[in-house]
């Protein structure tokens, strides 16, 4: 740091030191001090050396002035006088700077400035050493001090430095790797000068990328970050970007795999690792029925349900589904499964045929459990004209029940009478109620006396002068067919089985 004969250090690390100035291997000044954090520096071996010099130590308004033998000095404007061992102690004003002139037996007078600061500080001046004007630099961030272009080895210390340079007028600036290079400040320092100058710099940070890192993804997995495609991971599953600081939505898509999304904050300069294995695989679903030609149906969640080829097996997301089979002249089967990624489940059913039993002539009072109360028309059809639910003895089987439409003309067109029956019925509050009118059947399931959401789907039955329903009750399940063995409407059952019947008057018969 010996600059034309000075030094000036506002770093100094506190305990007790020597300063030895060297020129080549010859040493031509030297002293000690002692320095504690917070406190002015003090000299505690005089200073020697065949060069004579000058040691100001100062914190604050308190400074000290050691010089080597010989040496006079005194405050400017003061006779001066020889500068005692132990120190001339001053005091600084708190604005501004106090003026020392030296005098030694090499150099004429010369002054030097000493300011009040926060910092403690030691200066040296050796005798013959060029007049060096002090000067405050100051910035938002600790920086290298560059002087007319050339990079000096000072540096600010806590935002601040007193910085001093012969007389001339000089380009100032720092320099920081981190920060963008702020434009050069001119400064004139004039011999003699008395009025401290300052100047102030403001550094701008540099920004810097942060750093992506996709880990252990699927080969070939497309990168998204905010919905923008970046690229695809590579045969070890990896990707490396830069990436603007701040928070980004990352992205994983490939076919057959199931979307991964990640919200993550970037820091400049730093490195954000996003773990591709958990992005999971889809599952398989194989299907294998009997008869072959059973019609099956899958469905997740509340999504709607979607028809699916039999002795076949397809890709899924990973979870729960209810897959259903029917076929014509066999009961029909539900049950849940569950899919996990990467892994195939299999459903292997046989449906049961439904049996085929001797005809025997039905009357409403082998059918019904109120069965006297039914009457038989010269047609054939069985009539019930009381109010009420008329329940079936059995309460599982398949039933072809047929019901004449009882339709009157209205003002505009005909209106077709609501049939309603129950199934589940397990007392006045539990129950699943159905409504046949002119387009739709409707469900709605009954719990505790409180009523759920309407399910209502059309019957394609409105060209035909009367209803043929079908109902499949089985241990598992509940099913309703059209007149065309569609299924309309089926459920698993909720517990325990209930009865069903047909609720007030009404007209049919059953097979």
């Amino acid at each position: 740091d010996l600059q034309q004969g000075s030094i000036v250090k506002d770093d100094i690390p506190a305990g007790t030191h020597m300063l030895r100035i060297l020129d080549g291997d010859k040493e031509v000044f030297s002293f000690g001090f002692h320095a504690q954090q917070n406190e002015i520096p003090s000299v505690v071996t005089p200073p020697t050396g065949t060069n004579a010099g000058v040691v100001i130590t100062s914190l604050g308004q308190v400074a000290k002035v050691y010089g080597s033998a010989n040496v006079k000095g005194g405050i400017e404007g003061q006779p001066m006088q020889p500068i005692p061992p132990e120190g001339d102690a001053l005091t600084v004003p708190a604005q501004g700077n106090l003026r020392f002139v030296v005098q030694d037996s090499v150099t004429k007078s010369h002054a030097i400035a000493i300011e009040s600061l926060a910092s403690p500080l030691l200066s040296v001046t050796l005798s013959g050493a060029t007049e060096r004007i002090p000067f405050i630099i100051k910035s938002n961030v600790d920086a290298v001090i560059v002087v007319n272009g050339y990079v000096t080895k000072s540096k600010l210390v806590n935002g601040s430095r007193v910085f001093s340079l012969p007389p001339k007028k000089y380009l100032i600036t720092l320099k920081n790797d981190d920060y963008e290079l702020p434009p050069e400040q001119p400064i004139e320092l004039k011999s003699g000068d008395t009025k401290q100058q300052t100047l102030t710099f403001v550094l701008t940070p540099i920004v810097h990328d942060a750093t992506l890192a996709i880990e252990s993804a699927p080969v070939d997995a497309e990168v998204l970050v905010d919905d923008t495609r970046i690229g695809t991971t590579g045969a070890s599953g990896s990707l490396t970007k830069p990436i603007a600081p701040g928070k980004h939505t990352i992205g994983l898509r490939k076919n057959n795999y199931e979307p991964f999304n990640e919200a993550i904050v970037f820091k400049a300069g730093e490195t954000a690792k996003v773990n591709g294995a958990l992005m999971k695989a889809y599952g398989s679903l194989a299907l294998k029925v009997m008869p072959a030609n059973a019609r099956i149906t899958v469905r997740r969640g509340e999504s709607q349900e979607v028809d699916r080829p039999n002795n076949a097996a397809y890709p899924v997301p990973s979870g729960d589904y209810v897959v259903t089979a029917e076929a014509d002249g066999y009961t029909s089967n539900s049950s849940s499964v569950t899919v996990y990624p990467g892994k195939t489940a299999t459903v292997e059913w046989s449906l049961n045929p439904v049996p085929k039993i001797a005809p025997t002539r039905l009357t409403p009072a082998t059918v019904f459990e109120n069965g006297g109360s039914w009457k038989v028309a010269p047609s054939g059809w069985w009539v019930h004209e009381a109010k009420g639910v008329s329940f079936f003895k059995e309460r599982e089987g398949t039933f072809v029940v047929d019901i004449v439409k009882d339709t009157h003309q209205g003002v505009f067109k005909q209106h077709v009478k609501r049939i309603g029956f129950v199934v589940d019925y397990d007392g006045a509050g539990n129950y699943v109620s159905y409504a046949l009118d002119g387009h739709n059947l409707t469900r709605k399931v009954f719990s505790e006396g409180h009523g759920g959401d309407e399910k209502k789907v059309n019957h394609e039955m409105e060209s035909s002068q009367t209803f043929r329903i079908t109902l499949e009750i089985t241990p598992q399940m509940v099913a309703i067919k059209n007149n065309a063995g569609k299924t309309l409407d089926s459920f698993k059952h909720n517990g325990a089985r209930g009865k069903f019947g047909f609720e007030d008057d009404i007209v049919l018969s059953v097979h």
